[in-house]
């Protein structure tokens, strides 16, 4: 339903915003990005807009480069 998808975004913002926090501090938490990828793939449901779609694409694409860089 709409009220779960708004949870479920309301859940990446969190934690798209402890990824920011960790970037500032420079120590970038493997915990928050694998948390980060885990959840991610929930927001792909059909209809949504090319561009949410694009967004959400590029956010895992990056969680990915970053968690290559901890081999994992």
């Amino acid at each position: 339903s709409r009220r779960q998808y708004v949870q479920k975004g309301k859940g990446l913002l969190d934690k798209l915003e402890k990824l920011r926090l960790d970037l500032i501090m420079g120590v970038i938490s493997l915990e928050n990005l694998l948390a980060l990828r885990n959840n991610i793939g929930q927001l792909l449901v059909p209809g949504a807009s090319a561009e949410l779609t694009e967004i959400i694409n590029e956010i895992e694409t990056r969680a990915a480069v970053e968690l290559a860089k901890y081999g994992a």
